[in-house]
């Protein structure tokens, strides 16, 4: 899936253990979103942690999931920027996606 600039897509990392899993999901699934499991893992690839990919919702939305299941934050993806959206407050901070820039592989070359 790749997102479009008027769908975002969303990802809650670290949520622990598959009942919140599975408790996400299923609030996703109810209201007519879609996901696949996926993994947050680190520049360096050292470290990983498992987390829901969602699409179908607007960001307002997805706080409303996100809070259900006591997540912080949630990471916002568009076709060119990543959003660390806070879920308890409007803050969000914005960044530059790499991919939409320049090779991504060779960030020297951007």
């Amino acid at each position: 899936y790749e997102p479009q600039r008027d769908c975002p897509i969303f990802r809650i990392v670290g949520v622990d253990g598959n009942k919140i899993h599975s408790r996400i999901a299923a609030d996703v699934m109810q209201t007519g979103g879609k996901f696949v499991l996926g993994a947050g893992v680190s520049v360096n690839s050292e470290y990983s942690k498992p987390s829901l990919v969602v699409w179908g919702f607007d960001r307002d939305q997805m706080r409303d999931v996100a809070r259900k299941a006591s997540q912080n934050a949630i990471f916002e993806l568009t076709v060119s920027e990543i959003s660390l959206v806070f879920v308890y407050s409007d803050r969000a901070e914005m960044f530059t996606r790499q991919s939409a820039i320049g090779d991504h592989h060779n960030p020297e070359l951007v």
